[in-house]
């Protein structure tokens, strides 16, 4: 491929966006790569708190309010299916990794 001296701003901002992106994703991949077991279950815990608070705050402001029983109940039924598939996840001895490609982050930036 050859490259023509008639890009544009655009194109520029684009390919030096795209190897930002590329170059988060390789580092965040390393870094939680390295990270125990520990770490990465307390990040989950973190990431479900933060999913639960978003989803009961977004429920108590509908104009339409269903119910706040029912949108507690909604809201903690989620939180317990990605907990439990999360711990599944975590307790199983095959490692999710070795199902895609070694190059798998890559092919989406």
């Amino acid at each position: 491929m050859s490259k023509t001296a008639s890009n544009t701003i655009y194109d520029e901002v684009q390919e030096k966006l795209a190897a930002l992106a590329h170059d988060f994703m390789r580092d965040m991949t390393r870094w939680f790569g390295q990270l125990s077991d520990l770490e990465r279950l307390l990040g989950l815990c973190v990431f479900i708190l933060v999913l639960f608070v978003l989803v009961v705050v977004k429920a108590g402001r509908r104009e339409h309010a269903p119910g706040k029983a029912r949108s507690f109940v909604s809201s903690f039924v989620l939180v317990v299916t990605f907990s439990f598939v999360v711990g599944l996840l975590l307790d199983t001895p095959y490692d999710p990794r070795r199902f895609l490609p070694a190059d798998f982050m890559s092919n989406f930036v």
